[in-house]
């Protein structure tokens, strides 16, 4: 080709090397995977979150029972076997939070209360 000289319609004249561009755009690409393969999985994190917040939620709930319970029985209408039932779901829930003493006995970890049957 010469300056000057006709082309006609639709002739090459002339090729842009490419090869630089594929290369960058691989490295991009593989760049991307990387860091998608080192993003936290935002469901499963989710998941946890809620089993958490239900385990909290059932956790407050015993414990509301429990204050209904005590007050109850030291009001006097109530047994205090009501109160241990409830003592105990709470400490299963908490894994620990009472100990159990003498048969009837409950002495709360963290606090003065005793209950008898």
């Amino acid at each position: 080709m010469q300056e000057g000289e006709s082309l006609d319609s639709g002739q090459t004249v002339g090729r842009i090397d490419t090869q630089q561009l594929e290369l960058r755009k691989a490295q991009l690409l593989a760049s991307k995977h990387a860091v998608r393969s080192r993003a936290p999985d935002v469901s499963a994190q989710l998941s946890a979150f809620g089993q958490q917040i239900a385990v909290q939620q059932q956790r407050k709930n015993l414990l509301r029972e429990q204050e209904r319970a005590q007050n109850l029985v030291s009001a006097g209408p109530a047994p205090t076997k009501q109160l241990l039932v409830y003592a105990l779901k709470v400490a299963v829930k908490n894994d620990g939070g009472l100990k159990i003493g003498m048969p009837g006995e409950v002495r709360f970890v963290g606090g003065a209360q005793t209950g008898r049957e």
